[in-house]
């Protein structure tokens, strides 16, 4: 995913864990800063469909916290508990919601 050609992103990874008995899905991947200034805040839009493209649950979420460098890459992992039981099991779409620069 590439936006406005200053940060892109590889999901790499779904996964389910367990913690103190709770179920959680689990979404990693790296995030490269193709830009030429520094990222200081992104935000993410995850998309949950169901088996028949229907949207099940979306949800914003930051991915950037701390700046990120231009050239510099980071991993991040995005955990969550709360996706309805007719989500199809697919990796999310992952659609920028905000990007700001320091």
């Amino acid at each position: 995913m590439i936006a406005d050609q200053r940060r892109k992103s590889h999901r790499t990874a779904q996964a389910a864990i367990r913690v103190d008995g709770q179920n959680y899905d689990l979404i990693e991947g790296k995030l490269t800063n193709a830009g030429d200034r520094a990222v200081k805040h992104a935000d993410v839009y995850c998309i949950f469909y169901n088996a028949y493209g229907e949207v099940v649950i979306r949800e914003r979420v930051p991915i950037v916290s701390s700046p990120i460098k231009p050239g510099e890459t980071r991993s991040f992992r995005l955990p969550f508990d709360d996706i309805p039981e007719g989500w199809n099991n697919q990796m999310p779409q992952l659609v920028i919601a905000r990007i700001e620069f320091a």
